[in-house]
């Protein structure tokens, strides 16, 4: 019997091969339609930044100072990563941007729907976020069959460059501008559509955490219920359980650091039929033996399945 294999990719290769999908790139178009909203929110980690000793001690003690209680450590700066942007002068992502706006509300009452409607439109990038946009770093023949050769594609993307390429569909876990939330009698359903949806229509899948993301995946009842009512259903939540429950010996990680996205990474972990797990990082964190266990661990499933660690040097050479 053939064995089948899968690949999950994230934003680490639209944003070699699209340059407006870069950190960098998209924090500049959030500050030039959002005024000083982004200096506002950026700010607010100035004292952590700045202190002496950035132990958990001395955060926790901050927090308290500014009235947030002490369990948000491990909440926001652990398991949402907002520690590793105090070695930051700023804050070089949106999601951490979202973070922090949540993380400090009390102090200024942030819009997070605007946050993210604007993430939402730096996302959609004008419309170019297709295959036909790419730069030449990659042959496009060459990248269409690297892609087709796997027998499922997992994408935390929002981009339709992977839909351009791949012989069958795509799951697009986050959703995507071909994505839509309906809500009505009672009933959430997230639909794949076949026409793109614009900035504000669209279903992309914003989190603080992997909590915030599991939820906004999910179709169901919506409260208060009215009579007659029915159950919806997501297609987000198919592509989730076909992550969990799919056939595939093999997977195949691309560009996808795993952080805040614990409800991906369980369902790989869940993963009964996977035996082995090919992770494609960043060839100086090869012999940093803590980075490569605390990623063995993000994937790490059954006794019977093995993780394993190459530079994505050895993709992106293989498909110029």
């Amino acid at each position: 019997m053939t064995k089948k294999k899968a690949i999950l990719i994230g934003n680490g290769v639209t944003s070699q091969l699209i340059d407006d999908y870069k950190d960098i790139n998209m924090i500049e178009k959030f500050k030039a339609a959002t005024g000083n909203l982004y200096y506002e929110i950026n700010s607010l980690l100035d004292p952590y930044r700045n202190l002496p000793n950035k132990d958990k001690k001395s955060i926790v003690e901050l927090l308290k100072k500014q009235n947030i209680e002490s369990h948000h450590y491990q909440r926001y700066f652990i398991q949402q990563n907002l520690f590793m942007e105090l070695e930051n002068e700023n804050i070089v992502s949106l999601e951490s941007l979202m973070k922090t706006a949540h993380l400090f509300h009390h102090i200024k009452d942030f819009s997070y729907a605007k946050i993210t409607l604007v993430a939402n439109k730096i996302y959609y990038n004008e419309g170019k976020k297709d295959i036909r946009s790419i730069n030449c770093l990659v042959d496009k023949e060459k990248f269409k069959n690297y892609i087709c050769s796997f027998d499922f594609v997992f994408t935390t993307n929002f981009d339709t460059i992977l839909d351009d390429v791949y012989k069958n569909e795509v799951c697009h876990l986050h959703g995507g501008f071909n994505y839509k939330k309906i809500t009505e009698n009672s009933s959430i359903s997230i639909n794949r559509v076949e026409h793109e949806l614009s900035p504000e229509k669209a279903h992309l899948v914003w989190g603080r955490n992997p909590e915030e993301k599991s939820n906004k995946s999910k179709g169901g009842l919506h409260f208060p219920i009215s009579f007659p009512f029915s159950f919806g259903s997501s297609v987000l939540e198919r592509y989730l359980k076909t992550l969990e429950n799919g056939d595939f010996t093999e997977l195949y990680i691309w560009g996808y650091s795993g952080l805040n996205d614990d409800h991906i990474n369980s369902k790989i972990r869940n993963n009964n039929y996977l035996k082995r797990t090919y992770v494609y990082i960043d060839p100086n964190l090869l012999n940093c033996n803590s980075t490569l266990h605390e990623k063995e661990l993000l994937f790490q499933g059954n006794k019977d399945s093995s993780v394993y660690f190459s530079s994505w040097d050895t993709i992106w050479n293989s498909l110029k």
